[in-house]
């Protein structure tokens, strides 16, 4: 996505100008003989300022902000747009970059009749109805298709970049763009498995006033990263949207769902960069157990127990219930249903839950590891969880990049992709 360098003013605030240059803005204010602090309006939570070639640039701030002589914000999002008032926004398209490592194209093939050859384009999109209690709306991919004249072509048409469209169910603002860019953004990051994803291009768009059935363009989306390159990483080991199918709407639930006291979508463990593939850090190892933590709840995985150990619980919750019901309970309420529910989900360590969900998807994974390396590592992670270090070693490392593998064996599952797909993806090595 490139850059942009914009000049202007803040509107309503003419005397306040702007240079942007990339995603920093610097403010100046020509009132120079002001001796306050002067707040700069927001609409949405961004500054507006109008361009020389009369853009309006939305600056997400976010916060309040205030100028005296000079000022400097630094932001991660701006949007530019032809018109002052763009209000809600009602799609988001997003175009190239890492979509096109996703998407199988098909819209021109090649057709014989006759002896002579001919030509076909055939729409080549795919469209999913989203229900999600976070995200509802319509979601479509499919490959542009471009036709013209040259003199070193002639007449022609080609296939061109692929684009992502997300028809919402209701209208958002622009202070919503984080979270709605965000479920798609997490989506790419997982079929690449990689952090380093991004577009080419990105849009707002809402319903043509005289044509209903069209979204025409309302505003440029500009979005900077930690990282300048995009992954390399080639189609083939790439999840894409063909081989989710069916599966995409329950797995963009999960993720828009997502909250940090009910996990339901977790890949803090996926590589940043393809150099970073390999390199297995202790952040790496705490990331992945949390993710199987979250998954093995999400999947109800339990330990089965003997009788002694269940006498065991029920005698722990009536020791805590006759404490609620004493003459000198806890202060808070909540404690005692936070001390009940852990005691009625102790099916089990986390290592031991691990064991029996690796065994189960151990054929689709087509690696093997044994429980003593699944204990060796939870046993890590709890060491280094508590302040203490400990060296991390290559068996502990190669433990936790299949781990890895069974986290996206756990969340295909969950999203009802069938053994044979995800067998399949496992052996195209799409987690590398």
């Amino acid at each position: 996505m490139q850059k942009k360098k914009l000049y202007g003013t803040v509107v309503g605030q003419e005397h306040i100008s702007f240079a942007l240059d990339g995603f920093t803005c610097v403010f100046i204010n020509s009132h120079t003989d002001s001796r306050s602090m002067e707040k700069l309006n927001q609409k949405q939570g961004c500054i507006v300022g109008k361009t020389t070639g009369n853009k309006y640039v939305y600056l997400y701030c976010g916060q309040e902000f205030k100028i005296h002589r000079e000022a400097t914000l630094k932001t991660w999002l701006y949007f530019v747009s032809s018109d002052p008032e763009p209000g809600a926004f009602q799609s988001l398209i997003l175009t190239g970059g890492v979509l096109n490592k996703l998407y199988w194209k098909a819209g021109l093939r090649t057709e014989e009749e006759d002896g002579r050859r001919f030509l076909d384009f055939r729409k080549d999109s795919m469209k999913w109805e989203l229900k999600g209690k976070a995200l509802e709306g319509t979601l479509e991919v499919a490959s542009g298709i471009r036709e013209g004249v040259s003199a070193e072509k002639g007449d022609y048409i080609e296939v061109t970049d692929t684009t992502l469209e997300l028809i919402l169910g209701q209208s958002r603002e622009f202070s919503d763009f984080s979270e709605v860019y965000g479920c798609l953004l997490r989506l790419c990051q997982f079929m690449a498995f990689r952090q380093n994803v991004g577009f080419d291009r990105i849009l707002l768009g809402r319903k043509s006033e005289n044509i209903p059935e069209l979204y025409e363009e309302m505003a440029e989306c500009f979005v900077r990263h930690d990282w300048e390159q995009i992954t390399e990483k080639k189609i083939f080991s790439c999840i894409t949207f063909q081989a989710l199918g069916d599966c995409l709407p329950p797995l963009l639930a999960s993720i828009a769902e997502n909250r940090p006291k009910k996990p339901k979508f977790n890949i803090g463990f996926i590589p940043e960069h393809d150099k970073d593939v390999y390199f297995i850090t202790s952040m790496n190892v705490r990331e992945v157990c949390s993710a199987l933590e979250s998954e093995m709840e999400l999947s109800k995985v339990k330990v089965e127990r003997d009788a002694e150990f269940k006498k065991l619980v029920t005698e722990m919750k009536g020791l805590v219930k006759a404490h609620r019901d004493g003459e000198h309970p806890l202060k808070e309420a909540n404690d005692y249903q936070f001390i009940f529910g852990t005691l009625d989900h102790m099916s089990g360590a986390l290592a031991d839950k691990i064991e029996i969900c690796f065994q189960k998807y151990q054929p689709l994974l087509g690696e093997y590891i044994s429980c003593r390396h699944i204990d060796e590592l939870v046993s890590y992670r709890n060491t280094i969880t508590h302040g203490s270090y400990m060296q991390l070693d290559g068996q502990l490392a190669e433990t936790t990049f299949i781990l890895m593998k069974l986290v996206y064996c756990c969340v295909l599952k969950r999203v009802g992709m069938e053994d044979a797909k995800v067998r399949e993806l496992m052996e195209r090595r799409v987690v590398s």
